[in-house]
């Protein structure tokens, strides 16, 4: 094998060979054909008997569509297999379908943590090339990042966007940056600040590292913007570094950002379209914060300040959410419907998936089973063009939910049961939970105690598994308790469920109320 690849030590190249083989669904006489290299060596090399010369790696690989990249986040992934604890100490209350619960969640962990280093690696550095792009959907299906859109009450730069410029630059360290500034026309764009703001939004939900480290450049290119008047771009670029920095546990450090972002704000404004994201951001704080009221206000003022509503739907779509999450679904679907006539809507299609799953959503939360039915239709087909698979898990638990509300009771368990069981694969233990309430309480109606006591069995070492905060943890074993005594009632399931809901973004919350 050349130098210029060694495998490191501990590296079991046969296993990882095998793995990605197998990832791709090929046999090994599929990969012969596709490669030109004998499957009697393929066997040899997944066996470990034999090692490829780096050309022959490379041919393998490229077969696989894969790179050399992939051995790393693939060899992880096989040390967290080998690391699994398969040896839970039984003891009371840790029966051994529970400790099978416990392995299988880490397991399904563990795949889901490598499967998403290979998609990292696979789309290569598209958030960083393109922050103007439509992020990957996200837990939340929040808004795609609106592009670099420079309105009438603005005076750009000549020309076009140096993009280019801006992505060379960004490559460099943190530590570096500033320096790279000097003498570059590029970086002293105002612009600059909205991209390296834009591209920390995108990717603040996958990778808040350098989410936050794309804010601190996009201040660095505001604070350069100084001395020549430019200062309200600060107030904007503490706004991007408050929204990379908010953290569900500690809303401190962003609470710090966005006040002096308002300080500077008040003292020069930023041109209104500006000004509008600069509070678009604030209003997700705030919202996480449970501070609707201030959300709402924020949302209104973005509104107000979009006079060519530019980004309507989406702000309207914001609006959505804080309704939902304040309990009014049916003030929430009045800005969806409205949200959904908006311009941006009308033009971005991920935008109006959102919409539009969200409206189905809501009104099968609702209990208006008929009419989320009638738009299934339409949200399965924006989602199989514009979405994701989580927009399509999403989808089903919606149609389990109207499953239930129409009385399938064999459609209902099974699209539930189903749904529960993917966001454990995917590594969303709160969604897996509420999903698994859900059914809870479709079993609570029908009197199944025996059922609802399983799924609470298997709910509280999932939870443990995924090092869930000690609030929501008390949560669920105090419904485990409940189920396990019979004394678990639709209201409990109810309270529960809405405090993950409320918690998952503010762990901070006390949990209140025992059993009725």
């Amino acid at each position: 094998m050349s130098d210029d690849f060694k495998p490191a030590p501990g590296h079991d190249l046969g296993r990882v060979l095998a793995v990605l083989r197998a990832s791709r669904g090929l046999s090994k006489t599929d990969l012969a054909n596709a490669s030109g290299v004998p499957s009697s060596n393929i066997s040899q090399y997944e066996l470990g008997n034999q090692i490829p010369e780096l050309k022959t790696l490379r041919r393998l690989l490229a077969a696989m569509n894969y790179t050399l990249a992939a051995i790393e986040p693939t060899e992880r992934f096989l040390a967290q297999l080998d690391g699994l604890d398969h040896t839970v100490v039984a003891g009371p209350g840790n029966s051994p379908s529970e400790r099978i619960d416990a392995v299988a969640a880490d397991a399904a962990k563990a795949v889901f943590q490598w499967t998403r280093s290979c998609l990292a690696f696979l789309s290569g550095t598209w958030a960083g090339m393109n922050p103007t792009a439509e992020p990957a959907p996200t837990e939340e299906t929040e808004e795609p990042i609106a592009p670099l859109d420079l309105g009438a009450d603005e005076s750009p730069p000549p020309g076009k966007p140096p993009i280019e410029a801006w992505t060379r630059l960004a490559r460099k360290p943190l530590a570096a940056f500033s320096k790279a500034l000097d003498g570059e026309p590029s970086g002293t764009d105002p612009r600059f600040v909205e991209w390296l703001g834009a591209r920390s939004v995108a990717r603040s939900g996958s990778t808040p590292d350098r989410a936050r480290e794309d804010a601190e450049r996009a201040l660095a290119v505001a604070e350069q913007l100084t001395p020549k008047g430019q200062h309200p771009y600060i107030a904007l670029a503490l706004a991007f570094l408050g929204n990379a920095v908010r953290l569900p546990a500690d809303f401190a450090p962003a609470d710090e950002l966005f006040s002096r972002s308002e300080i500077l704000a008040a003292e020069r404004p930023l041109p209104p379209r500006l000004e509008a994201r600069r509070l678009d951001l604030l209003a997700t704080l705030r919202r996480e914060q449970r501070r609707f009221d201030e959300a709402l206000d924020r949302l209104d003022r973005a509104l107000s300040l979009d006079r060519e509503r530019r980004t309507a739907g989406r702000l309207r779509l914001k609006k959505a959410k804080v309704f939902e999450e304040r309990g009014d679904l049916e003030t929430a679907i009045i800005e969806l419907r409205g949200a959904a006539g908006e311009s941006d809507a009308m033009r971005e299609p991920r935008l109006l998936l959102c919409l539009r799953h969200n409206l189905a959503d809501y009104l099968s939360k609702l209990g208006r089973s008929v009419e989320a039915q009638a738009m299934v239709p339409e949200v399965r087909n924006l989602a199989r063009r514009h979405g994701g698979e989580l927009d399509r898990i999403r989808l089903q638990w919606i149609e389990g939910r109207i499953a239930a509300g129409l009385g399938r009771a064999d459609d209902a368990t099974s699209k539930l049961g189903q749904v529960r069981g993917e966001f454990l694969a995917h590594g969303l233990p709160y969604d897996a939970a509420l999903a698994a309430l859900e059914l809870a309480t479709f079993y609570l109606r029908a009197g199944r105690t025996e059922q609802v006591k399983d799924l609470a069995r298997q709910m509280l070492p999932v939870f443990q598994a995924h090092e869930i905060h000690r609030e929501a943890l008390a949560a669920i074993t105090l419904f485990r308790q409940a189920a396990e005594q019979e004394r678990a009632t639709l209201s409990l399931a109810e309270r529960v469920a809405a405090f993950l809901l409320a918690s998952r973004t503010n762990p901070g919350l006390a949990f209140e109320g025992g059993a009725e």
